[in-house]
């Protein structure tokens, strides 16, 4: 994502005098959509994922999941003197022929235009995800 030129364009604008009005939906659009074209769970994340399973269903099966709900768990969700309830994305219904996709979705939830505007009125960094 790092290398696309919408991260080149959304950094350009962050770095402007007035981030809050420099950047645009479009390119918070812009990269939440590479996210979704380009990133896919590595070996590591999916064994996560697959130990995460058992831990929690008992079932040693991602393919074998059932219906669950995917959402974020952003270390800044929770910080003293904020709050991002309802910001980023929640995909529900989810099957196991889904999930990377839910997960990639939730991540790329956190280039949401509102989430970034969110940051800057509360003096956040908005270019380094977390």
């Amino acid at each position: 994502i790092k290398q696309s030129k919408a991260w080149e364009s959304f950094l350009s604008r962050v770095a402007s005098a007035d981030p809050e009005g420099s950047v645009t939906r479009e390119d918070c659009d812009g990269i939440k959509e590479q996210c979704k074209k380009i990133l896919k769970l590595n070996a590591e994340q999916r064994r996560y994922i697959q130990d995460a399973i058992k831990a929690a269903f008992g079932n040693d099966n991602a393919d074998h999941l059932g219906i669950v709900a995917v959402r974020s768990s952003s270390p800044e969700e929770d910080l003293a003197g904020s709050s991002f309830a309802g910001g980023y994305d929640t995909s529900l219904g989810v099957t196991s022929a889904g999930l990377q996709d839910a997960i990639i979705n939730s991540f790329a939830s956190l280039f949401d235009h509102r989430i970034y505007l969110y940051k800057i009125q509360h003096d956040m960094v908005a270019d380094t995800p977390r």
